[in-house]
């Protein structure tokens, strides 16, 4: 499936829509980033979702900031109409919602056309 790039900040970026089932659901706009070893998503969206953390689940995170401590949890969501089981890591102060490559990527073939403002999400058949 072919999405267009959605504006973040003002510049078109590889952004995807997330629909995050659950207690609370809620719509969130995620980017797909390739440099991201795993998906880090603002603690807000936890709270606001009911999304209980997971004490055992948690990883160091490592930015320009520094390094700080990041909980994570399963989560049930649908990117561009397909169910995905996703761990997510949640830290305060994200600017960004973030879509890694430890288990996003693992559901999708994608690729990034900058020519024509485009993701491509190939869902993979297992």
């Amino acid at each position: 499936m072919k999405l267009p790039y959605l504006p973040l900040r003002g510049i078109l970026k590889p952004v995807v829509e997330v629909s995050i089932l659950g207690p609370r659901p809620a719509r969130i706009r995620a980017l797909v980033d390739s440099g991201a070893d795993f998906s880090i998503f603002d603690s807000r969206v936890a709270a606001y979702t009911g999304i209980v953390l997971d004490p055992q689940l948690q990883r160091s995170a490592t930015g320009i900031g520094g390094t700080i401590t990041a909980s994570g949890a399963w989560i049930d969501a649908v990117v561009a109409r397909r169910y995905l089981h996703l761990l997510v890591y949640f830290m305060p102060n994200m600017p960004v919602n973030l879509l890694g490559r430890d288990n996003f990527f693992l559901y999708f073939r994608i690729g990034f056309d900058e020519v024509n403002g485009e993701i491509e999400l190939r869902y993979r058949r297992t």
